[in-house]
């Protein structure tokens, strides 16, 4: 996770993806939601 983040400050494209215990979704709606270069994929096919 704490690579996500340091891109995501960096200006670089962060794709996060959904795990088994929640925790990447809760860190994308807390924080990482409001940077543009952040999307949050809840379904892999659909990339």
């Amino acid at each position: 996770m704490k690579i996500h983040i340091a891109a995501t400050l960096l200006g670089e494209k962060v794709k996060l993806f959904p795990n088994s215990y929640y925790k990447n979704k809760a860190v994308f709606e807390y924080s990482l939601k409001r940077f543009s270069n952040v999307d949050f994929v809840e379904d892999f096919n659909n990339q």
